[in-house]
């Protein structure tokens, strides 16, 4: 069996950081032509939390890797402990939290290659 590695299968990966922490992107379609999805690690400071916001076009999961994530979706409070997923629907206003002693780490899926983020509304 001959192993391939073609290149435009393997996307490059792309870091954006922020004062809470950083995405690194593993899949979308800015790396990732057609893919119709993304893919991110989320890696939150400990005591750090990102601004809520929302993805109009997209719904978006997480699932706790590592350390303990609140995540906010409406106003709801979830705290996920590792292996533990949370659905985010379309539109949805959420933000995520990490109160743990230590960075936490996740997988983010998004429904689409093109996320839309809006800052959440100010009331």
């Amino acid at each position: 069996m001959t192993v391939e590695k073609d290149p435009a299968l393997r996307p490059e990966r792309r870091v954006g950081s922020h004062d809470w922490g950083r995405m690194e992107w593993l899949v979308e379609e800015a790396s990732a032509p057609g893919a119709g999805m993304s893919l991110a690690l989320m890696y939150v400071n400990p005591g750090a939390a990102a601004p809520a916001h929302r993805h109009p076009n997209a719904n978006e999961s997480v699932t706790l890797l590592e350390g303990t994530l609140e995540q906010t979706v409406e106003g709801r409070a979830h705290v996920l402990e590792p292996g533990e997923t949370l659905y985010v629907p379309a539109g949805a206003v959420h933000g995520v939290r990490n109160p743990g002693s230590r960075e936490a780490r996740a997988m983010v899926a998004y429904s689409t290659g093109t996320r839309l983020f809006e800052p959440a509304p100010q009331t």
